[in-house]
């Protein structure tokens, strides 16, 4: 085995370390939204905007899929331009062509509708 392949191992190996926050640049200063704080995520054409349980919003520098791929389990996609941090969600009733409303705990008690496309995974966290 060559060095490239046991350093790559290695790598793929070691477990990753969780992210805590997201660096959000706020005119000259650098702002760090810290993950439990986030309610969803919200695209956009290129822009993502955080949306916090507070009421506040963000812009970020991240897409939508590097931050599904970089956050894991704890927010979940739940139509193309919408990734929702699992632990705010509050209630999820069914709508109509196979869509639900998801209703997020926040200041807003905000309700976001699913894509067809994702009804599956949002069924998934109704089951036990």
């Amino acid at each position: 085995m060559t060095k490239r392949k046991l350093i790559g191992n290695y790598i793929s190996q070691t477990p990753k370390k969780g992210i805590t926050s997201i660096p959000v640049k706020l005119g000259d200063r650098m702002l760090f939204i810290r993950i439990e704080d986030v309610s969803y995520f919200s695209a956009e054409e290129k822009y993502v905007t955080i949306f916090t349980k507070d009421g506040k919003t963000y812009l970020c520098d991240f897409s939508l899929k590097s931050l599904e791929e970089k956050l894991g389990n704890s927010f979940l996609r739940i139509h193309r331009s919408l990734l929702v941090n699992v632990s705010r969600i509050r209630e999820i009733s069914k709508h109509f062509n196979g869509c639900y409303i998801v209703k997020i705990d926040d200041v807003n008690q905000t309700k976001l509708q699913s894509g067809r496309g994702y009804s599956e995974l949002v069924k998934g966290l109704m089951e036990i």
